[in-house]
């Protein structure tokens, strides 16, 4: 789960990316849940990504395209 902080918790939807401060992908937002004053979000982690806790997450606030899968030619 990650602390929203300051931001509107209306704006986080599921399927949202979740990066670290470098770029690298972690995973994505699957729920947002408390208070209204202090809400979380709960992050689907990518299969074989480790997070330590102390690490600061980004949530970009627009959805990644939708993958088009192999062009054929």
């Amino acid at each position: 789960m990650l602390r929203v902080g300051d931001l509107d918790p209306r704006g986080f939807r599921r399927g949202l990316v979740v990066l670290t401060g470098d770029g690298r992908r972690v995973g994505t937002t699957y729920d947002v849940i408390g208070g209204v004053r202090s809400p979380y979000v709960v992050v689907r982690l990518d299969p074989g990504v480790e997070v330590r806790g102390d690490e600061e997450l980004y949530v970009a606030l627009r959805p990644s395209p939708p993958s088009r899968g192999r062009r054929r030619r």
